[in-house]
């Protein structure tokens, strides 16, 4: 073998031991370079920035529902006070249909009867069976229907004692009551204006607006309106 030839078979060797040589050191080829071990970490911290941002989230959204909750349960509270005050015991349903209840029965709790009062006059009425049963009725005073007033240029508050709904007596007092008539709800207070002399309030059966209404029964109350 020429001395040439025996330095081209030298070369190729050394090149084959150096190519093995780096090979061994950067971890047999296999292993993540320092390159992709930097990204993976970049992209692991990002993953966790995000999973604490919606934990974070998450929390702020429990809280806002546990508070949303309470307050509803306060407002629950406060009506069922207004409900029990009108009759002992525990309130029996919050919803009803005439496919579950016939007939519900409407109490007035003022003006009471053979009572004296002054005009205006605030009558408050109430579903008490079912108790807590929501029903919409006509309401009459000596025969005569009335239909409650709206007030479209201001928001109305919630009706009760102080913001009663205003009653205006329908014209002609016709036989077939008109729509927008309906009073109703769990209670209603409605404030009549009304002369002095004796005077009857009475509820007039079931308002036809909606399906499966009840039918509504109530007690006449006799007062008198003091001049």
């Amino acid at each position: 073998m020429t001395r040439s030839r025996w330095l081209v078979v030298g070369s190729c060797g050394l090149l084959v031991v150096g190519g093995l040589v780096g090979y061994a050191v950067r971890g047999g080829g296999d292993g993540p370079s320092r390159s992709d071990l930097t990204s993976a970490h970049a992209a692991n911290a990002a993953l966790a920035a995000r999973l604490r941002q919606t934990r974070a989230d998450l929390q702020r959204r429990l809280s806002q529902a546990r508070s949303a909750a309470a307050t509803a349960s306060a407002y629950t509270r406060v009506m069922q006070r207004e409900l029990l005050s009108a009759q002992g015991g525990t309130s029996q349903i919050g919803f009803c249909s005439s496919r579950d209840f016939p007939t519900v029965d409407v109490r007035v709790l003022a003006p009471t009867e053979a009572s004296t009062v002054s005009s205006p006059v605030i009558a408050h009425l109430i579903v008490d069976k079912p108790l807590g049963c929501e029903a919409e009725y006509y309401v009459t005073v000596d025969g005569n229907l009335y239909r409650p007033v709206h007030h479209f240029a201001r928001v109305a508050p919630v009706v009760g004692p102080t913001h009663p709904d205003d009653a205006r007596p329908v014209p002609g007092n016709p036989s077939t009551p008109p729509p927008g008539a309906c009073f109703g709800g769990v209670w209603e207070y409605i404030r009549f204006q009304l002369p002095a002399g004796d005077h009857v309030l009475a509820v007039s059966g079931a308002c036809a607006q909606g399906t499966e209404v009840p039918a509504v029964t109530a007690t006449p109350v006799h007062f008198t309106v003091a001049g």
